[in-house]
């Protein structure tokens, strides 16, 4: 699509006056005053990358707003069904899975635009919020944001929400290549739009698959999302007398699905996302989960298996003849997929887990072989889609016999990578529980102290609230990377306000030392039944050191001191004994129901770091704690003019 007159301006200024770039971030010495530089469109950006290839500088600019699906635009013009690039569009028309309703798009688009960049290119993004009426941030889900800490995206911890009206800039370096992903951080607005793919590849140099598949095309990036035909907001906090709970409608693939009335049984019959293959070629797909709400999901392809090579943007060592591969939101992976079957068109097939089985909700794509016609489809599938003999990434961590678990990984290290150590004992441990907090309606709904609880309704119609070491997550006032005006709001091991009543809610924060081996224990304190939460770390990769499950927990109501301890017990003597040899890395991973993952990060990018289950009304309900790495003086100086926020209630 031409570039609008505003965005050629915009470009044009950014190069004749790059003043504003000094002090934002970047390197210093890369560029100043005295030197011109040059502003690459995403269209510029979205390239085969090279060995020795000067970084570039892409600039974007997103446009937050209420939009409508189904629209007028539509009467005009269609966006196309088998080319997301993602990058631009000439076609305002989002035609989702048919249904027409409001989202809260960016640029109009779902998923808002691709970011397509190399490593070491320079990103500013412009986020320009129209939303009347509502705040925003953007977290760029996967980049460490080393050296550029204030543009994590997180409310309240790294940058103050962005008014309607207001733009805000971010601009970093990305420094880690991989598969990431961008979506709102506040509220539950991520599942009305704000999600979009940020792909991050490699010269030759840094790939070790390079020569193993023959393309990495910008339109094979498969986004599975979950989608309400309404606004999120109508389920948070939620219904309580009819439709309870936070079911999606439907998955979308790339923005597109069909959805079937249960009550009519008519189809919307919306032509599907569509990836095109030669056959004899190789070829690198990307899948990334933005999904929501708490349903796991399932892809295959029909006739076709995967060989996984990447995990939430970490090179693995190839696992080869996988024929699903499960994912909960926030998980990316990559894979080479053959094209050595017949020409013809083949299902993509997309099915929930969980909450989402009973409704049976899945979703469809094509895979399509060049020069076929669309008459070689087999019959249209339901919901199940055969039996999975080789699964990857199973959520129950005793099934790894019919697959493979993340703790199986091994990573790929790249030249000058620092390994983290695995023998030694940690620097640090924490022992970190989630759990439920469930109200009674008394204790709710009697507020004559004026302590108003948030909460959401679950689909048994109880109002809880999310618990990270038995503390639900209240933002502070102002963010405390750059101001101290949220400290007096902190908590944590081991203080906890004498003043906090049941359940406690403070900003709750772990201090560690720069430097440390860290080794985390996330476990389920009282499992509710399918349901298995995925926990993300914002500014680092881990390496999962074990995936287990408390011996006789589906029996108990909840895990006891003593079945942690025996647990730990277990993790010191497998230490001693040398038994952890490889690093199995993620950064987003699933916690299996009734169990608990131990994961071991070195602390070596100071500032404040999020971490949270990546399930949405979870993360609004309190399901987050932040880990706050280093000292101040740690970390570059706060960015000139950056946004401050406050309370403000005068003493007169």
């Amino acid at each position: 699509m031409p570039l609008s007159i505003s965005t050629i301006v915009l470009i044009f200024l950014i190069n004749i006056n790059i003043q504003f770039c000094k002090g934002y971030g970047y390197p210093s010495g890369s560029y100043g005053t005295e030197k011109s530089v040059q502003i690459s469109t995403p269209e510029e950006c979205a390239r085969e990358c090279k060995d020795s290839e000067p970084a570039k500088y892409c600039y974007y600019h997103f446009v937050l707003e209420y939009y409508s699906t189904n629209n007028r635009a539509c009467d005009f013009c269609e966006q196309p069904v088998n080319n997301y690039s993602g990058i631009t569009s000439s076609c305002e028309c989002v035609i989702i899975d048919g249904f027409e309703k409001t989202i809260f798009s960016i640029n109009r688009m779902i998923p808002g635009p691709s970011i397509q960049v190399c490593r070491n290119d320079h990103l500013i993004i412009d986020l320009q919020n129209n939303a009347e009426g509502l705040e925003a941030t953007i977290h760029w889900h996967g980049i460490f944001q080393e050296g550029t800490q204030y543009y994590d995206g997180v409310p309240f911890v790294t940058q103050c929400p962005i008014l309607s009206a207001n733009t805000f800039r971010y601009q970093f370096t990305v420094k880690n290549s991989g598969t990431h992903f961008y979506h709102s951080h506040i509220s539950v607005h991520m599942i009305d739009g704000q999600y979009g793919s940020l792909i991050v590849r490699d010269p030759p140099q840094f790939n070790p698959f390079y020569k193993w598949y023959d393309e990495d095309r910008p339109d094979h990036v498969i986004v599975i999302s979950d989608l309400f035909h309404e606004l999120s907001l109508e389920r948070f906090p939620g219904r309580y007398r009819k439709n309870r709970g936070q079911i999606p409608d439907n998955f979308l693939i790339n923005g597109r699905g069909n959805w079937t009335d249960p009550a009519s049984g008519v189809s919307t019959n919306v032509q599907l996302s569509m990836f095109t293959v030669e056959k004899g070629k190789k070829y690198r797909f990307r899948m990334i989960n933005s999904c929501s709400t708490v349903c796991l999901s399932v892809v295959k392809i029909e006739q076709h298996t995967m060989q996984v090579i990447a995990t939430d943007g970490e090179n693995v060592k190839p696992i080869s003849q996988v024929d699903a591969i499960t994912s909960a939101s926030g998980e990316r992976v990559d894979f080479i997929l053959n094209a050595n079957q017949s020409s013809g068109y083949y299902w993509i097939h997309v099915r929930g887990l969980g909450e989402c089985e009973g409704r049976e909700i899945y979703q469809l794509a094509i895979l399509a072989y060049k020069d076929s016609t669309k008459s070689s489809l087999s019959p249209l599938p339901g919901y199940s889609f055969g039996a999975s003999r080789n699964v990857f990434n199973p959520p129950n961590s005793t099934q790894c016999g019919n697959g493979l678990c993340v703790d199986q990984l091994i990573k790929i290290y790249l030249p000058n990578e620092n390994i983290i150590p695995l023998s030694q004992p940690p620097d640090e441990l924490l022992i970190i529980s989630f759990d439920f907090f469930t109200y009674n309606a008394l204790s709710l709904f009697n507020s004559k102290d004026q302590d108003y609880k948030h909460f959401y309704v679950s689909p048994t119609g109880s109002e809880i609230n999310s618990l990270v070491a038995n503390i639900s997550y209240k933002n502070p006032p102002a963010p405390l990377i750059s101001q101290s005006d949220g400290y007096q709001f902190m908590c944590g091991d081991p203080f906890v306000p004498s003043t906090c009543t049941e359940p406690c809610t403070c900003t709750h924060v772990y201090h560690i030392q720069r430097g440390a081996i860290v080794d985390v224990m996330i476990y389920d304190e009282k499992p509710f039944p399918e349901l298995n939460h995925p926990f993300h770390l914002h500014g680092y990769s881990f390496c999962v050191m074990y995936v287990g499950q408390f011996v006789n927990a589906p029996n108990k109501e909840a895990i006891t001191n003593k079945d942690v301890e025996k647990e730990m017990d277990s993790h010191m003597a497998r230490l001693r004994n040398g038994n952890y040899t490889k690093c199995s890395p993620k950064d987003t991973v699933i916690v299996p129901n009734t169990g608990f993952v131990i994961l071991r990060f070195k602390a070596d990018n100071p500032g404040w770091w999020f971490f949270h289950c990546h399930f949405s009304w979870h993360t609004a309900s309190g399901m987050n704690v932040v880990l706050h790495v280093g000292k101040p003086y740690d970390l570059p100086p706060v960015p000139p003019n950056f946004p401050r926020c406050y309370n403000w209630t005068p003493k007169n």
